[in-house]
């Protein structure tokens, strides 16, 4: 992928149900906010009970690693905003 392509100096906010960091390809998403437990949680979105969100974060900016999956833009800045499970359309229009 050309350097120009690779999405250097992009920021992607991705509504969906979190981001799992503690896998080697998204540990570079630093970022992030859970919208339906703002109150009690707001640091949980890096928890992805659902697994969906993770998978979102690792086709749109996963690592560029020997292995595993290619991203579309390995070199933007992804954030992650948990909205699911349980949310609501109140707090989609928070996010």
């Amino acid at each position: 992928m050309p350097a120009t392509h690779r999405g250097r100096g992009i920021k992607i906010a991705r509504i969906d149900s979190g981001a799992a960091t503690t896998h080697e390809a998204l540990n570079r998403i630093h970022f992030g906010y859970d919208i339906v437990n703002k109150k009690t949680t707001p640091n949980a979105w890096n928890e992805d009970t659902l697994g969906h969100g993770s998978h979102c974060a690792g086709v749109i900016g996963a690592a560029d690693l020997a292995f595993g999956i290619r991203s579309f833009a390995p070199d933007a800045e992804l954030h992650a905003c948990k909205l699911f499970p349980g949310g609501q359309v109140s707090q989609l229009i928070d996010a």
